[in-house]
């Protein structure tokens, strides 16, 4: 499995459904951020499955889903 985050454009329509990145005090990043997990089949580098999610979500709880599929 491989774990990846995307940036998306900077919108209230992207804020909402993904999240976007906190830091120390309070404040958060002013582009909405996207948690990929892929399963691979390492032998013929074939994505054989993919999900998306909220950034502040973890990764785990993604992996886990793609697992139990």
């Amino acid at each position: 499995m491989v774990g990846t985050t995307l940036r998306n454009p900077d919108s209230s329509a992207n804020h909402e459904p993904f999240g976007a990145q906190g830091y120390a005090g309070g404040k958060v990043a002013s582009y909405p951020q996207v948690r990929a997990v892929t399963l691979i089949l390492i032998p013929i580098h074939l994505v054989a499955n993919l999900v998306f999610g909220r950034y502040d979500m973890n990764g785990m709880i993604y992996a886990r889903a793609l697992l139990c599929l």
